[in-house]
């Protein structure tokens, strides 16, 4: 799959990319800055009016409270992306690695109105290339996200579960959208097959490739076959 390799490297060049990762900063901040302005400019308008009562005041704090958790998200994982920038040797651990791909896709889950829940990540060195598991969590984030886009059901949202062993850690995706009704290789057997069967990226086909070049086990979860779940190897404690 020269498509698949060829998108990797690329992916690892700008991964790497300083400059990249200042520039998605300032875009990703424009959303939550638009709304925090607006609500100010709504309860200045309201308050000139003498319009304010205390359902409209809770509605405003609301969203500029959820604005504010936004920002608050985005400091924190640009501070751990830097880490991972300036000094390569802690990245190998799972924390940092899953950090740095929630920070490329929360601004599109924050976008579409998707709630992305986890408990504190553990923080255990990863027994394979951090770099790569960083696209496998990337792509499998990107394509829960396109999938709950592209769902009617709500709420919107989607889970990620961690389940730390001796020498292994699962990490486990569901998000709210219908189940993929295909066998996975059959989902993985083309380049471009994401779980919206809208071609909208690379998607699962890169996440299956990755598994396979480092020995991975993914697939559906055994028990509940909404959820993807992938097994990272670990380093002795």
């Amino acid at each position: 799959m020269k498509d698949i390799e060829s998108f990797i490297q690329e992916e690892k060049m700008l991964f790497n990319s300083f400059s990249q990762m200042l520039s998605k900063t300032v875009h990703d901040m424009n959303n939550p800055l638009a709304v925090l302005i607006g609500q100010i400019s709504i309860y200045q308008i309201l308050k000139e009016k003498d319009e304010l009562d205390e359902k409209k005041l809770e509605m405003i704090f609301t969203k500029i409270n959820s604005a504010t958790e936004v920002f608050q998200k985005r400091i924190f994982h640009l501070r751990n992306f830097y880490k991972t920038v300036i000094n390569d040797e802690h990245f190998q651990h799972f924390d940092q690695v899953f950090y740095s791909a929630c920070y490329f896709i929360e601004n599109k889950a924050y976008t579409h109105e998707i709630n992305i829940e986890y408990d504190t990540p553990p923080t255990v060195e990863l027994n394979c290339p951090a770099d790569e598991v960083f696209l496998i969590l990337k792509s499998l984030l990107i394509n829960a996200i396109e999938a709950t886009i592209d769902s009617k059901n709500t709420p919107r949202k989607i889970s990620i579960k961690f389940d730390q062993k001796a020498q292994a850690l699962d990490v486990s995706i569901r998000d709210t959208a219908p189940t993929l009704n295909v066998p996975l290789e059959k989902a993985c057997s083309t380049d471009y097959t994401t779980h919206s069967h809208k071609n909208k990226g690379l998607g699962l086909a890169l996440v299956n490739n990755l598994c396979q070049k480092n020995k991975l086990k993914w697939g559906y979860h055994a028990v509940n076959p909404k959820n993807f779940q992938i097994t990272f190897p670990l380093k002795n404690i």
